[in-house]
């Protein structure tokens, strides 16, 4: 498939504060990501700012770091959940005694 015949404005590089980025779409990955060119044809880079650099790198997480942050949240979770019930059943108690 060729790229497309007009460029469009790059809409991630103007969220990211460059807003003159011009792009080809060139369809569709594997994934159902559009595949972005540069004029030259070359596979575009989206452009960050300095700070959304740092933050990017700062938030990226392996999948089994982001697996383990879900697994200690949900442990938690059902530690607060336990305490709950365990004060509902002591209150049901004291309310039958």
């Amino acid at each position: 498939m060729m790229a497309s015949k007009q460029t469009y404005p790059c809409f991630q590089c103007e969220k990211n504060g460059f807003p003159d980025v011009r792009v080809y779409l060139d369809g569709k990955d594997a994934n159902g990501k559009t595949i972005y060119k540069n004029e030259d044809l070359s596979p575009h880079t989206h452009k960050q700012g300095q700070y959304q650099q740092q933050t990017v790198v700062q938030q990226s997480q392996t999948p089994v770091q982001q697996a383990s942050t879900i697994i200690s949240d949900l442990q938690l979770q059902m530690k607060l959940l336990h305490q709950k019930l365990d004060r509902v059943l002591e209150y049901i108690d004291k309310e039958r005694s």
